[in-house]
Order: C-alpha cells, then sequence, then structure tokens
C-alpha cells in the first residue's frame, strides 16, 4: 500500500506550494465495508437460534422474511402492520411511495411477540437509528457465524433463497421493490441443482400416462 506525505513549500510559487511525497506516514483511514454476502439455510438458523433478544429477533426475521433497506425497517409505524391481513405498509424512500410487503407468518409472529413485551406501543416498530441495526447484525453475526456480514446481507440471502426455492418473482418484486429487470438478473443465475429441478418437475413434454 502506498501512503503520501503533504508538505507546504513556502518559499515555492503559489502554483508548486504542494508537494507529494510517496510512501510517507500520512494515511487516510477508509470507510471499512461489511460483506454482503447471501447466507445458507444452515447459517441462517444458526444465525437465528443465537439471538436472545426478541426485538433483535423480530428486526432480523422481518428483514429475512421481506428483504427490506434498513432505512424501510426503521421508518415502519406500529399503525401499517395489519396481524389480520399479514401486511405491513412500506415507505419506499427510492421510489417515492407506499408499498405493501407480505411477511411470513414467523416473522409477524416475532413482531407480535415483541410488541406484547413492551410497556408501550411505541410509534415505530424500532425506533432506532439505521447505524445502531447495522450494529446489532454486526454483533449477532459476528458471535453467531463467525464473521460480520451487514444489513444488506439480509436482503440478498432472502432474494438468493427465493430464487433457490422457486418463490415466485412477483412475490420478491412486491417485496424488495426492486424493478423486473433486477428481480430478472437472479432468475438467470440459478444453480444447477435449482434448474434440473425446473425441468423435471415442469416438463415442456407431458409424461406419459401409464
Amino acid at each position: 500500500m502506498s501512503y503520501y506525505w503533504i508538505t507546504l513549500d513556502m518559499n515555492g510559487s503559489p502554483m508548486k506550494q504542494l508537494t507529494v511525497r510517496k510512501n510517507q506516514a500520512l494515511v487516510v483511514k477508509q470507510r471499512k465495508r461489511h460483506p454482503n454476502r447471501a447466507l445458507t439455510e444452515a447459517q441462517i438458523r444458526q444465525l437465528l437460534h443465537h439471538i436472545d433478544n426478541i426485538r433483535d429477533d423480530a428486526l432480523i426475521r422481518l428483514g429475512l422474511a421481506v428483504g427490506l433497506r434498513v432505512s424501510e425497517a426503521v421508518a415502519i409505524r406500529t399503525s401499517e402492520i395489519d396481524f389480520e391481513w399479514g401486511l405491513i405498509n412500506i415507505w419506499d424512500e427510492k421510489k417515492d411511495r407506499w408499498r405493501l410487503v407480505m411477511p411470513t407468518l414467523d416473522a409477524l409472529s416475532a413482531i407480535k411477540k415483541y410488541l406484547n413485551a413492551l410497556s408501550k406501543q411505541p410509534q415505530y416498530l424500532f425506533p432506532i437509528s439505521t447505524k445502531t441495526v447495522e450494529r446489532i447484525i454486526q454483533r449477532h453475526s459476528r458471535a453467531a457465524l463467525g464473521f460480520v456480514i451487514s444489513w444488506h446481507a439480509l436482503r440478498t440471502t432472502y432474494v438468493s433463497r427465493s430464487v433457490e426455492l422457486e418463490q415466485s418473482p412477483a412475490v420478491v418484486m412486491l417485496n424488495t421493490g426492486d424493478s423486473p429487470a433486477t428481480i430478472l438478473k437472479y432468475y438467470t443465475k440459478l444453480p444447477e441443482v435449482v434448474m434440473r429441478r425446473f425441468v423435471e418437475s415442469k416438463p415442456v413434454i407431458p409424461a406419459e400416462q401409464v
């Protein structure tokens, strides 16, 4: 790695006052980015099994269930959750509009358990900052998996697992808010084992009746 030392030449002309010397001691600290990797089924189970905080459990289960962006997760109002119909109204900042997402019953159950444990219902489901959310997923992933992931890895995991499990692209687009073109990129990169399952389960030539 190369470093640069910037010095000021007071005797030089205004255009030549700054001299940059390579391989000296000035180090510019760069932002540390954590991997955006999709988790396997085993890693998902391992991560969830480790969490013993009901708020964190509800938060991470919801992230895995619908692939929310971190900004969307912290902006959910409790009044926008419809437990009867199993829907949550999400404000999509990227597209500047509302969209409905459909979490699993498991995720909704975790949310209900979390809310029932509170003495007072909060205005926002998770009244914390996006930075706090990132720290939460980093802490739990490090302890449970031995490596650190970002919140966006939950979104990537949701899409990747949906493809592997042959989830309808329409459902994935609904939950993530991504465009058809974006989701199609994932569905055109199917693992061979999944492609084989598609081929054998839905053949163009119907099987002969015995």
